[in-house]
């Protein structure tokens, strides 16, 4: 999350967008645009609040600024539409760009460099999930290999280490010695296949 939300920031101040935004769309223009009514009374404009309900209104617009005296909220253009529309400032900036066609600078640029932070953010968070499910693997392998180190101890018949069972559960301790050891040294990809199997085994087992 920080990491999207400093690419974002990077973007926005090198571009001033938010600035392009507000310099271009007039906050009365924007409250009409959305299907809003202010009446004048005095200096400023007045309208019912659209984030509470009232009977009596308490939102004002004083130039391109606005405060609502019942909920507390104020702000500009851009706080505006993204109390309306429940977004984002930087989304509130887009669907303003969109709805006044503004010719935002660098559009194409910004756009790009937006998605690309958003498609790392993605990767960020594939990759922690990653981590954590190999994490719980890690983990239950090396309980069942506990497990079957045990078991061997417990055998004390020369006879029982020709048990098929005895047999199995060697074959089976060596098999998650080597996926430990893949899960500690191999690649991502050799890390990835260990989970597949592993997931595989257990509800095979199971079933």
């Amino acid at each position: 999350m920080e990491e999207k939300r400093r690419m974002i920031n990077m973007i926005t101040s090198k571009y001033n967008i938010f600035q392009v935004v507000k310099e271009n769309i007039d906050l009365m223009e924007a409250i009409e645009y959305y299907g809003f009514q202010p009446i004048r009374k005095g200096r400023y404009y007045w309208l019912l609040c659209p984030f509470h309900s009232e009977k009596h209104p308490s939102f004002c617009i004083n130039g391109n600024t606005f405060k609502c005296f019942g909920c507390g909220v104020h702000g500009d253009v851009i706080n505006f539409v993204s109390l309306l529309f429940n977004l984002k400032p930087i989304d509130a900036v887009y669907r303003l760009v969109t709805d006044f066609g503004i010719d935002l600078p660098y559009a194409k640029k910004i756009d790009k460099i937006y998605c690309k932070a958003k498609q790392n953010y993605e990767d960020i968070k594939l990759y922690q999930a990653f981590i954590t499910q190999r994490d719980r693997i890690y983990d239950y392998l090396c309980n069942i290999r506990d497990i079957y180190s045990r078991l061997k101890e417990l055998i004390t018949n020369p006879e029982d280490i020709q048990l098929d069972e005895f047999v199995e559960t060697c074959h089976k301790q060596d098999l998650i010695e080597y996926w430990l050891d893949i899960i500690l040294t191999g690649s991502i990809q050799e890390q990835y296949e260990v989970i597949k199997s592993v997931i595989k085994e257990v509800t095979n087992d199971g079933k």
